[in-house]
């Protein structure tokens, strides 16, 4: 039989432990520490979550990135890369619709479809096929004008 004193003795120690490094009930509550928000902020708004994980990307972040003119407004971040830098990595067709896997030279994946905004130039994905894919960019001509240009990226 284990002795009531050796038990309490243990307890002790485990409390005093958490106690001593922070690992107590709150640390794992729904306030995680505010690395950059101020108290000011949050009791203003008291609709502010804070994901905890610095080192990690936030699973809850919009793809609507901020650039230095302002938000993307594509809903990608395709739109920061030229179109020479983005791999066409794999395409696939559901219910006769086609739909192509991109890869970005920081080899981040997203997936497009007809009428997605790729590239510098902000050209729109007109036709995808099993074996490419078909972007017009409006790009001016010698004398000033826009006129299309279709670039096709081909399956890598």
């Amino acid at each position: 039989m284990i002795n009531k004193g050796f038990l309490f003795l243990l307890s002790a120690f485990f409390v005093i432990f958490f106690i001593i490094f922070g690992f107590g009930v709150s640390s794992f509550g729904a306030n995680p520490p505010a690395a950059n928000i101020t108290k000011t902020e949050v009791s203003k708004n008291k609709s502010v979550k804070i994901y905890p994980y610095a080192l990690k990307r936030d699973p809850f972040q919009s793809f609507v990135y901020g650039n230095g003119s302002g938000l993307s407004i594509s809903g990608l971040p395709l739109d920061r890369y030229s179109l020479g830098s983005l791999k066409i990595i794999g395409i696939m067709e559901s219910r006769g619709r086609y739909y192509a896997l991109v890869q970005t030279p920081d080899k981040r994946s997203y997936i497009i479809t007809d009428g997605s905004i790729m590239g510098i130039e902000r050209g729109r994905v007109v036709y995808i096929n099993a074996n490419s894919v078909t972007v017009a960019e409006s790009v001016p001509n010698a004398i000033g004008r826009m006129h299309l240009i279709y670039v096709v990226l081909k399956l890598a």
